[in-house]
């Protein structure tokens, strides 16, 4: 029997050229770390935070420590290579990690970006809100829907909550309202750094897969890929998009 496939290989070769593994331009992640407005010498919990790019960014402007969890342990490798001081890097599950209480309570800042460690939209929020202080807001990033989604593509996110899916652009702040949570701010992605980033994406795929032709898993990778390009092509800009999102406790 053969090794077990490395689940984070292909997203960490799809990421090669990124730093934020998000798509948001340079100039306007600045202007979302500006918006956050956060105390001198605060803390922040940058969850499924990847590379830390959104850590080391926030720090250099605030101040203070920021931790930055992922499951991904070659991102955190790239966290880590970058040394910037104030930022530190724990490998781990986040919702295990929460459960086991091996998370800080009571920070500034708690961002989870492009990631629903709880499942749903709702549960994440809310769980993320637990690891926050009375006056510690919570920054998400997440995909969202501009109208009903194909079936088929939704399918091939993982999307299958009916709530999730009903979630749009401007509807996001009324479902955190629901829970308790109000809208401090929020972006979201243009068509163009949405198309840049899932373009560089893909092209790093398929670059791999053409450079590594005797790697077992190319022709798989290049299944994979070729299946998301097309889906991309057909569904992808009219139908996706992605949305950034400061709340704050109402």
């Amino acid at each position: 029997m053969g090794a077990h496939p490395d689940p984070f290989r292909f997203t960490t070769i799809g990421h090669v050229g990124h730093d934020l593994c998000s798509p948001l331009s340079e100039p306007r992640l600045e202007q979302l770390v500006e918006a956050l407005e956060l105390p001198s010498g605060g803390r922040m919990l940058d969850l499924a935070g990847g590379k830390g790019a959104l850590a080391r960014r926030v720090v250099a402007r605030w101040g203070g420590r920021a931790l930055v969890v992922d499951r991904n342990p070659y991102f955190l490798a790239e966290g880590r290579a970058m040394a910037s001081p104030g930022v530190g890097f724990l490998e781990g599950g986040v919702a295990e990690l929460a459960s086991y209480g091996e998370l800080p309570e009571g920070v500034d800042l708690v961002a989870c970006i492009g990631a629903r460690p709880w499942g749903t939209r709702a549960a994440t929020l809310t769980e993320l809100f637990t690891l926050a202080g009375p006056e510690g807001r919570v920054l998400v990033g997440e995909g969202y829907w501009r109208h009903a989604p194909d079936p088929a593509f939704a399918a091939l996110l993982g999307e299958e909550d009916e709530a999730d899916l009903a979630v749009r652009l401007d509807t996001h702040p009324a479902m955190a309202a629901a829970l308790g949570f109000e809208l401090s701010f929020h972006l979201a992605a243009t068509e163009a750094e949405f198309c840049d980033y899932d373009g560089r994406y893909q092209t790093a795929i398929e670059a791999w897969v053409t450079n590594h032709p005797e790697d077992p898993e190319a022709p798989v990778y290049a299944e994979r890929i070729a299946a998301w390009g097309a889906a991309m092509r057909e569904f992808g800009a009219t139908s996706l998009g992605f949305g950034w999102y400061l709340y704050r406790r109402a």
